[in-house]
C-alpha cells in the first residue's frame, strides 16, 4: 500500500510513499505553529510526518501495534492517533525531525475506539467504541473524564461511525439502533436517543449541513 499525491488540476501523480501497512486511516494535513504544514499518516507500527509538497519523510515514531482504522486528528500542532487490537491512542507533537518516539510523544492510553475517529472539542476528545461505550478524555494528558455504556441494541458490534458535532451536541449513529445525542462537554449527559424503527446496517459517519 502507499500514500499517493495527485495534482488536482491534471490528476497526474506527483509523489508516492510506499510501505504503508495495514492502514484504513485517512491521513491529515496538519497546520504547524510556525505556519508550515505536514501530512501525518497513521499505519500499523508507525506514524509518519511527510512534506506534503515533496513526499519526503520529516519524522516518524513508533505507533499502533496492529492495524489502524480511525483518521488522524490534530489541534494546535498536536496529533492524536488511535486504533489497533488491543486499542491504543497516542498524542504526538508535530513538527519534529527524524525518530521522535522519545522526544515528541506526549502521552499514550489504552482505551479508545478502534474503528470510529475521536472528535476533538474544547480541550477534550470524545468517541463511542464498538461496544457502545461513550468516552471523554482530556486532550492535554489522556486522562479519562467519563466512560458510560449506552443502551444501544443490535447484533455484534454496536457502533462504527465517528461522532459529529453540531449545535453544541455530539451525534453518534449506531449500526442498527438509531442515533444517540450527547452534550458536548466533560460531564456525561444523554440528551436523546432517536430510534427510527429501521434495523438495517448503517456504518457511515454522517455529514452535517
Amino acid at each position: 500500500e502507499a500514500v499517493v499525491a495527485l495534482d488536482k488540476r491534471t490528476g497526474k501523480e506527483v509523489w508516492r510513499v510506499e510501505g504503508v501497512q495495514e492502514s484504513w486511516s485517512t491521513p491529515l494535513v496538519v497546520n504547524l505553529p510556525d505556519g508550515g504544514e505536514e501530512l501525518v499518516v497513521n499505519m500499523r507500527g508507525k506514524v509518519l510526518g511527510i512534506d506534503p509538497a515533496t513526499g519526503r519523510e520529516r519524522w516518524h515514531c513508533t505507533g499502533i501495534k496492529s492495524y489502524v482504522c480511525p483518521a488522524v486528528v490534530a489541534h494546535e500542532g498536536v496529533v492524536y492517533i488511535s486504533g489497533g487490537r488491543p486499542p491504543e491512542m497516542l498524542a504526538i507533537r508535530a513538527g519534529g525531525q527524524g525518530d521522535v518516539t522519545d522526544s515528541h510523544v506526549l502521552w499514550t492510553r489504552k482505551k479508545t475506539a478502534i474503528v470510529g475517529t475521536p472528535l476533538y472539542h474544547d480541550g477534550h476528545l470524545y468517541w463511542i467504541n464498538r461496544q457502545a461505550i461513550a468516552s471523554c478524555a482530556k486532550a492535554s494528558d489522556g486522562e479519562t473524564i467519563y466512560e458510560e455504556r449506552l443502551d444501544v441494541g443490535g447484533r455484534g458490534d454496536k457502533v462504527y461511525a465517528s461522532l459529529v458535532l453540531a449545535g453544541g451536541k455530539l451525534y453518534g449513529v449506531s449500526r442498527q439502533d438509531g442515533t444517540v445525542v450527547l452534550d458536548a462537554g466533560p460531564e456525561f449527559n444523554l440528551v436523546e436517543h432517536n430510534r427510527l424503527g429501521d434495523e438495517s446496517i448503517f456504518n457511515a459517519t454522517p455529514v452535517v449541513s
